[in-house]
């Protein structure tokens, strides 16, 4: 008895190149991939953000606190704030004017007066 090559006990045609069909699903199958990939990378980076704007305001309201307590008055505007090492904001992000900006780029509101902070985006102004 003569012993078979593994190829011949399946059958196995191999073909010296590929079809018009094969080559339209592995594209398919590769732009299915990229679209279900980018919907659930933009879901992540939209909760990353969130975390990053309730972390930082809650910093912010904290170094006002803080601020106020030590100079007996609020802050004239966030940038003194941040100047100052001693606080707990650290953050780099401003935009043209030199304002701090949350992490969907719009301006922090802030009031002096009654010492209140808020983000500029409007989804979240009332965190």
């Amino acid at each position: 008895m003569t012993k078979r090559r593994f190829d011949d006990r399946l059958n196995f045609k191999i073909s010296e190149g590929s079809t018009l069909f094969e080559l339209a699903f592995s594209f398919a199958l590769i732009f299915i991939l990229i679209g279900v990939f980018g919907l659930y990378s933009s879901k992540i980076l939209l909760a990353a953000r969130e975390a990053v704007l309730k972390s930082e305001l809650s910093n912010l309201r904290l170094s006002c606190e803080v601020y106020r307590i030590r100079n007996g008055a609020s802050p004239g505007d966030l940038g003194s704030v941040c100047q100052n090492q001693s606080y707990f904001v650290m953050i780099e992000r401003r935009d043209k004017d030199g304002a701090l900006v949350d992490p969907f780029g719009n301006k922090y509101v802030y009031s002096p007066k009654d010492c209140r902070i808020r983000s500029g985006t409007v989804k979240y102004a009332g965190w």
